[in-house]
């Protein structure tokens, strides 16, 4: 057990050489340390970067930070097919760690794929037939459902408000526009046809794959359910003709002109 263990181990650092991805390794061998360094000594000398800290004064405070940060992302953007995003939305006082509203503001870098949402799942229902079904949750039809909820979502009124009632159907009334199709935009009906065109291909390929199994069922009930005596009796009369067009053909073959005449 022992030896085997030490062979296991022997073995691992060349197992693991086999199995690495060139393409990873030459991404990592990018990394520069230095720059690491760097961007953390540029980071800390913000002082502090505390999400209520606002900005301090030139070159402090979270939004100095932040406005530095989003312009790395679109300087390692720019000319590549990465998007730098902003995520904004305002923290209310809570009575607690909150004080009053501040602007919350979350910064990124998303990398599209290049596969179209549908492409992402693909299911290969017959022999030449696959059909797509996949969805992302970033697409425009779903993004844009989600941002019109989220506006109507966030606004609230007061009882006593007398302008309440109009804020409302005016918001309302956008919201409507809003979820409305327009012509040259992705909408939630399009994918849902999507779908429902991908359900109907599976749906004709199941009926026809039912209707050739009851036909291949039929064949093969009717060889199997076939009785024995039918079958050498059936074997017999075969046999039997045989011999005889053996005969015929024998005699045909020794069938000369002179006997013939």
């Amino acid at each position: 057990m022992k030896l085997f263990a030490l062979v296991m181990l022997l073995a691992a650092p060349a197992l693991g050489q086999e199995r690495r991805d060139p393409r990873i390794e030459a991404l990592v061998k990018r990394i520069d340390p230095a720059r690491l360094q760097a961007a953390v000594q540029r980071l800390t000398g913000f002082g502090t970067r505390h999400t209520l800290s606002g900005s301090q004064g030139p070159g402090r405070g979270i939004v100095p930070a932040r406005e530095w940060l989003a312009s790395e992302f679109a300087a390692v953007a720019k000319g590549s097919r990465l998007k730098p995003f902003e995520d904004r939305f305002t923290a209310q006082p809570d009575g607690k760690r909150i004080r009053e509203a501040v602007e919350i503001v979350n910064l990124g870098v998303v990398l599209p794929g290049t596969d179209s949402a549908r492409g992402t799942a693909v299911a290969q229902v017959d022999q030449s037939i696959t059909v797509q079904y996949g969805a992302r949750a970033n697409e425009q039809a779903l993004r844009s459902q989600l941002q019109t909820v989220a506006v109507f979502a966030a606004v609230t009124t007061s009882a006593t408000d007398p302008n309440a009632n109009a804020q409302i159907a005016a918001l309302n009334q956008r919201i409507a526009q809003n979820l409305a199709a327009v012509p040259g935009k992705q909408s939630i009906q399009d994918i849902q046809a999507d779908f429902a065109g991908a359900q109907a291909s599976i749906k004709a390929t199941t009926d026809r794959q039912t209707q050739t199994k009851a036909i291949t069922q039929t064949m093969l009930d009717s060889i199997e359910g076939i009785n024995n005596d039918e079958v050498a009796t059936k074997i017999l009369a075969l046999q039997t003709s045989l011999q005889a067009s053996y005969q015929t053909t024998a005699m045909l073959y020794q069938t000369s002109l002179t006997k013939y005449l």
